[in-house]
């Protein structure tokens, strides 16, 4: 699970929390914390899911990364795209 993610790589993700929901539900918020080029930022994310195209989104709905960028990552099954 990606909670653990700061466990496997501390120099980069510092920690990770619940801001609203729990790690498994749609629609819940996780707060990041991390670091890119020595440079300490914050990241929070929304997870959608999308039975019928049988994949996932994590859409960034908070911190430094969407003053540059519109992010989103998507995971589809095995051999589909979206």
């Amino acid at each position: 699970m990606l909670h653990h993610l700061p466990d496997a790589s501390p120099e980069k993700v510092q920690g990770a929390e619940i801001h609203e929901g729990d790690w498994v539900t749609p629609g819940s918020v996780k707060l990041w914390n991390y670091t890119i080029d020595g440079i300490q930022e914050i990241f929070k994310d929304n997870v959608e899911i999308d039975e019928d195209k049988k994949s996932m989104t994590m859409v960034a709905v908070g911190g430094h990364i969407i003053e540059q960028y519109k992010a989103a990552y998507q995971v589809f099954p095995k051999g589909e795209s979206g």
